[in-house]
């Protein structure tokens, strides 16, 4: 009797959680729908995968612990698009990647900047200049996550087509000069803590300027 006591005050409080099987742990929502389960040593360390609901009972994030510290794989669903994947070992971040929907590679840190080869481009029309008063599309080629890299086109009129090509309908060129500049930027940065308390550390990697031919 006592037993059953404890176990509905714990319910009728704001932690609305079961324990079975000594270890396995489940929370639950005022309105009885799951929140979390996972399991706890016989210290009450966390331990495991720790599976988290939202209220409409979609999972919102795996984390994985050992004995209480963060060991293994954290990922989050934090937006329709954005899976944030995080890989820790004895409490300390190792690398952290984003992926769309389709388990497309959208960011990565750290990221090896010496294994990723100068940018090159071309353009659709099969010209390697720009044809000045014309419009056409100019796509780069390297094996960069684009969250990873921030890409611009001082003195021309541009729209992007994807995260990868973009549609140049006008470019001035630089004084002094017959050329367009393209600018590449190429960083990382690692948001440690996410979502509870994220720290965001930034680090620039490369910066790219070429000099495109304008006719």
């Amino acid at each position: 009797m006592k037993t059953i006591l404890i176990l509905i005050a714990i319910i009728i409080s704001g932690n609305n959680f079961a324990q079975t099987n000594d270890s396995l742990i489940k929370r639950y929502y005022s309105s009885g729908q799951l929140k979390s389960t996972g399991r706890l040593t016989s210290k009450g360390l966390k331990d495991g995968e720790f599976i988290y609901y939202s209220k409409e009972g979609k999972i919102d994030s795996s984390i994985t612990f050992k004995n209480g510290r963060l060991d293994g794989l954290k990922v989050i669903y934090y937006f329709a698009d954005d899976i944030f994947h995080f890989n820790y070992q004895n409490n300390q971040l190792q690398s952290h990647t984003i992926y769309d929907s389709t388990n497309h590679l959208k960011y990565k840190s750290p990221l090896n900047i010496d294994n990723i080869p100068k940018t090159t481009f071309h353009f659709t029309s099969g010209r390697n200049f720009y044809k000045s008063g014309s419009t056409d599309t100019l796509l780069i080629n390297h094996d960069v996550p684009f969250l990873n890299q921030n890409i611009y086109f001082p003195g021309a009129t541009v729209r992007s087509i994807d995260k990868y090509s973009w549609q140049i309908s006008r470019w001035d060129p630089q004084p002094g000069t017959s050329k367009g500049k393209m600018v590449i930027d190429i960083s990382q940065f690692t948001i440690d803590g996410f979502p509870e308390t994220a720290s965001i550390k930034s680090k620039a990697l490369r910066h790219e300027v070429i000099l495109i031919p304008i006719e």
